[in-house]
């Protein structure tokens, strides 16, 4: 059921959006007094958006531009559900 909600592919692309190729992003840790600890690299712990995409198991292979055309198909079969909806009741009425 989570790959049939529209919110999902809203929110992986949201990810490969900001995470996409960037380095450099610091762990929440290392704002604390004594940084990470040293099974997370230490005082200056940092990880690549690849690892955030990763962890919120984001498909790799999935680009932004693929979940785009995914929401556009959601869009267009929602679309032509309201289409059917409305006229099965036109029909219906006669």
């Amino acid at each position: 059921m989570h790959f049939l909600s529209f919110e999902t592919y809203l929110f992986y692309g949201f990810l490969h959006n900001e995470f996409g190729g960037t380095d450099g992003w610091g762990c929440p840790c290392s704002a604390q007094p004594g940084g990470c600890p040293t099974q997370l690299g230490g005082p200056q712990c940092t990880f690549s958006g690849t690892d955030v995409l990763r962890y919120w198991q984001v498909p790799l292979s999935w680009n932004k531009w693929v979940l785009f055309a995914v929401q556009l198909a959601w869009a267009a079969c929602f679309r032509l559900l309201f289409y059917v909806t409305c006229k099965a009741k036109e029909w219906r009425s006669r």
